[in-house]
């Protein structure tokens, strides 16, 4: 449960608005809304890390989840076991 109310995208201003509704429906996003301006450019940022850098989408999945453990962020963790599942990753990595 979060601690703090998620975003109401039906008080967002217009770019927040646009950038929310082309983005899947993940408190992340959701929670980032609060932010104003930053939001686009946070999923700048992870479009960029996810697509467009140099790194073997495995290797970056493992980095991730293992940061995740590490960090006991386990909102992270388990939104990259999914996509490690998408990815037809084996469980043991």
């Amino acid at each position: 449960m979060a601690r703090i109310p998620y975003f109401d995208a039906a008080n967002a201003d217009t770019v927040t608005k646009e950038t929310l509704d082309k983005l899947p429906p993940l408190n992340i996003f959701r929670m980032m809304g609060h932010s104003g301006g930053l939001l686009k450019r946070f999923i700048g940022l992870g479009n960029h890390l996810l697509g467009a850098a140099e790194l073997d989408p495995v290797l970056r999945e493992i980095a991730i989840v293992r940061v995740g453990v590490l960090s006991k962020a386990s909102y992270e963790v388990h939104q990259h076991e999914r996509i490690c599942c998408q990815m037809g990753m084996a469980e043991e990595l």
